[in-house]
C-alpha cells in the first residue's frame, strides 16, 4: 500500500513533516534552515539524526531507539564532492563520544 500525507504535514518552505501510513503511523521529519533532513522518526520511535558537512553533504548518520545507539555511520568525500569513503562505528576511535554528543544536540519534533 502507498503512504499517504498526514494534514497539515508540510513546513512552511513546504518540506514534508509528516507522512503517515494507511494505518495512520505517521513518520516525522525536521530540517535546517538550508532545507536539508535532520531527523527523521519512524513509527516504532527510531530516529534517524543527519549532521553535514558544511558543503551540504552527510557526514554521519546516527539512528537511536528508546534503548539507545542502534547504528553510527560515517561519510568521507574528495575535493569534487564525490564520495570516497563510507563506514560503520568512528574514525580514529573517537566516534562514540561524537554519536553521544549528536544525541544530545538534536531533539526530535514533537508532533502537532
Amino acid at each position: 500500500m502507498m503512504e499517504a500525507i498526514c494534514p497539515e504535514s508540510c513546513t512552511e518552505r513546504g518540506l514534508l513533516s509528516a507522512l503517515c501510513d494507511p494505518w495512520e503511523q505517521a513518520t516525522y521529519y525536521a530540517y535546517d534552515p538550508r532545507g536539508l533532513q535532520l531527523t527523521r522518526r519512524l513509527p516504532n520511535q527510531v530516529t534517524s539524526y543527519y549532521n553535514y558537512y558544511d558543503a551540504g553533504q552527510v557526514q554521519s548518520l546516527l539512528h537511536a531507539g528508546t534503548g539507545g545507539l542502534l547504528q553510527s555511520l560515517y561519510y568521507s568525500y574528495d575535493d569534487e564532492g564525490r564520495r570516497t569513503m563510507a563506514g560503520q562505528g568512528g574514525q580514529d576511535g573517537d566516534w562514540p563520544e561524537v554519536a553521544r554528543s549528536l544525541l544530545q544536540t538534536f531533539r526530535t519534533p514533537t508532533p502537532r
